[in-house]
């Protein structure tokens, strides 16, 4: 009665249910190792079990409305990444508008990140571009006759290739492809264009790349190569996902695929699987690494001032607002800037204090203090993202 505001109600157990839209990190590993062996493949499983989510889609089923009229050639964007609070979505943005206006289709509305009555409208639009939730694409498919495309683990549009696909799926859609051909060929120049200097400048540089597999992809690290950089070192942490309940077996799976699609790597890195943050620091001083890149899914920006504190030279990605989310040619730009950036700029001096302190080496940033919370916490997790595959 006081404030004119619509209502919109979320039921959501957030996987506290025995709702089975999707089981555990086990079924997520198969779909991504498919995905990776075939970007064609579609996701089996998907990653519906998340309170953000429901939110999401409740948002779409109570307010989008019947059009008077449909759009001509019109998409709805879905921004949502791995974080999408702090990624750079700008720069993003403003290309795929951009290229896709010179190909002939219009973006209705950009969501999240707008406001409600652009998410009332989203009917009028032709096509649905998601990146998390398929329940709410095919809701607006079965109500609304919008066709959707789907990318679960930001995978398929990855890299230069990647973002061509991206664009060209899209334009097949509208019957435009030939069109779009010609439009992302002189983009693809554009950006040779940007990295031509970069690439000149850091060719060689030797860089440790620690990441957690899911999330980071074998595109990804192939996208740092071709950037010029030499990745001496890899070190894969599967910690997290065990700690949240995926099986040993699979995570071992996920490692093995990741280290046969890098096989075509001029880099051939010495890699290292499960690491404590000690082991870390010894590895990337023996490797004589320029640049150590962190993408743990976690605690990246901790881990970064870890290694600073030890004097080695580091970056997270994800923390300065780019991610593997992230589908255009001028994001690939931004990465390779940042690196290069880093790379001209002193190592910081740290002594930190929380380093005199004892934390778990295997649970960085966890201190010892707080570890029984944290166990307390996989505990309830591991219900929610429950291993019942015995894999």
């Amino acid at each position: 009665d006081k404030i004119d505001a619509d209502i919109i109600y979320t039921p959501s157990s957030a996987g506290f249910t025995d709702d089975e839209r999707t089981d555990d990190f086990n079924r997520h590993a198969d779909d991504l190792i498919s995905i990776w062996k075939d970007p064609d493949k579609k996701p089996k499983w998907g990653i519906e079990k998340c309170g953000r989510l429901d939110t999401l889609y409740s948002l779409i089923e109570q307010l989008v409305k019947e059009p008077r009229e449909k759009m001509g050639n019109s998409i709805n964007i879905d921004t949502y990444g791995r974080f999408h609070y702090f990624e750079d979505l700008s720069g993003e943005l403003e290309e795929i508008k951009r290229v896709l206006h010179e190909i002939g289709i219009g973006v209705n509305t950009v969501f999240p990140g707008c406001s409600v009555e652009d998410i009332k409208g989203m009917a009028r639009a032709k096509l649905n571009f998601m990146r998390r939730s398929e329940r709410s694409a095919k809701f607006l498919q079965e109500k609304f006759g919008i066709d959707y495309i789907f990318d679960i683990f930001g995978t398929r549009y990855l890299g230069i290739k990647g973002a061509r696909r991206f664009y060209l799926d899209i334009a097949h859609k509208f019957g435009l492809k030939k069109r779009a051909e010609k439009v992302v060929r002189n983009e693809e120049a554009r950006l040779e264009k940007r990295l031509e200097e970069i690439k000149k400048e850091i060719k060689g540089k030797r860089i440790a790349y620690v990441c957690t597999p899911l999330y980071t992809t074998p595109e990804s690290i192939k996208l740092l190569e071709m950037f010029g950089l030499d990745i001496k070192m890899l070190s894969i942490s599967t910690m997290w996902w065990r700690r949240w309940g995926m099986s040993k077996r699979n995570a071992q799976r996920l490692v093995s695929e990741l280290k046969d699609n890098l096989k075509g790597l001029q880099s051939a890195p010495q890699i290292y699987t499960d690491l404590t943050m000690e082991e870390e620091v010894e590895r990337i001083r023996e490797n004589d690494i320029d640049l150590a890149i962190g993408d743990v899914l976690v605690s990246d920006i901790s881990r970064t001032m870890y290694y600073e504190n030890h004097g080695i030279r580091s970056l997270s990605p994800h923390s300065m607002g780019y991610s593997s989310f992230r589908i255009s040619f001028s994001q690939i730009a931004y990465l390779a800037a940042m690196i290069i950036s880093r790379l001209n700029s002193p190592v910081p001096g740290r002594d930190l204090l929380y380093l005199r302190y004892q934390y778990h080496p295997e649970r960085f940033p966890t201190l010892v203090t707080d570890l029984s919370d944290e166990l307390r916490w996989e505990k309830i997790m591991k219900k929610v993202w429950r291993d019942r595959s015995d894999r």
